[in-house]
Formats: C-alpha cells, structure tokens, sequence
C-alpha cells in the first residue's frame, strides 16, 4: 500500500509540473508575439547575437541581485538548439527572431514584500521591454512568479524572472521528481492523471 500511494503521489508531482509549464508556456506565446530579436532570421545567427550580450546581461543580473538583495540563478548552458528548433517550428512559425529566453536568469526572493517591490522598481526601468505579471494574475495551477524581457545594447532580447523561494523550491523538487520517473517508467501509461487533484493542492500551496 505505501508503495502504491508513493507511486501516486511522484505521478501526480508530474502531473502538476506539466500543467503548470503548459500554463506559463501559453502566457509566454501570447505575450511574445510582438517582440523581435534584432537582426536574426537564423539560428546562427540568434545563438551568435546572444553570445555577444552573455556578458552584459551578467553584469546586468549581477548589479539587480545586489540591488534588490535577492538570489542569482542563471543557466550553465544556453538552451539547447535542438530545444530552440523545437519551439520555433511548432510556435513562432519558423521566426528565429521571435525567441526571447536565450539567455534567462531567476532572481529569487524570501519574502513577498521584497518580490513585489522588485518588481514594481523594474517596471520603469528602460532596458524593460515587456512584463507580464504571473503573481497576481495567477495561472489555474498556481504557479507565480514576475517575468520580464530586457532589450540589451546589441538588439538581444532576454528574460528575468522573478521568483519566491518557496516556489523555487517546489519547482526544482518536482522537475528532480520529473525526470528520475520518466527515467524509469517510459512508455507505461497513468503518469499524467489527477491534474484536476493537482491544480487544487497547489493553488492550496500559494505562497
């Protein structure tokens, strides 16, 4: 019986990871429609602009984590091309420019009053091209958070985020949970059900 109801509850851990990357990912599409990388119609051409802005916006990141006293997360590699390619061709059309999260950081924060008033100094900033906010207007699963697209002095587009620790955390737990699952139960059918369950107990969850 425990070895059921843990099985149980790993599939619902990713059950609730997929839904809640489905809702962000749709945010994500409606809100990118309008931005342009500059000069980019290939992928050589995206993965080389945004190699030339890497050091900018680390510096960039660097100066808002002390500024804002917050938690720098950035990625060890770019998102892979194979990724990119991916989303392209089943979202933007083929556009190349039209991909913004290239280069992307997480701010993380331990209180709520410090990720709203990061949030709301961000605003007027200049280099903020778009924000959409995912922490007030809250998604069906839940999931919050700040996003931002930052224009860099090349033309680059790139994403900040900006996230409670709490929710950090649950999200890391539950990609870990994710991929150990798949790993082991490939091609064995049930691992998405109760997503109805899920949205609740992690709305429940809100911080």
């Amino acid at each position: 019986m425990r070895i059921f109801r843990k099985k149980s509850i790993i599939a619902l851990l990713i059950a609730a990871l997929a839904l809640a990357c489905v809702c962000a990912c749709g945010a994500d599409m409606k809100d990118n429609a309008e931005l342009r990388q500059k000069d980019v119609t290939t992928i050589e051409e995206l993965y080389a602009k945004n190699k030339e802005a890497e050091a900018e916006f680390h510096a960039l990141m660097t100066s808002l984590s002390d500024e804002f006293g917050a938690e720098l997360l950035e990625r060890k590699q770019p998102k892979s091309e194979k990724r990119v390619r991916e989303k392209v061709e089943k979202n933007y059309d083929g556009d190349y420019s039209r991909v913004t999260d290239i280069l992307a950081a997480t701010l993380v924060f331990d209180t709520e009053e410090k990720i709203l008033a990061a949030a709301e100094a961000l605003k007027s900033r200049k280099y903020i091209v778009q924000f959409t906010d995912r922490w007030t207007v809250i998604k069906g699963s839940g999931y919050r958070d700040f996003q931002f697209k930052i224009a860099l002095s090349n033309g680059v587009i790139a994403e900040l985020q900006l996230h409670h620790r709490k929710i950090a955390e649950v999200n890391s737990y539950l990609a870990h949970s994710l991929y150990e699952f798949v790993r082991s139960n490939e091609g064995r059918e049930g691992t998405a059900s109760g997503l109805a369950v899920l949205a609740l107990m992690l709305r429940r969850s809100r911080v």
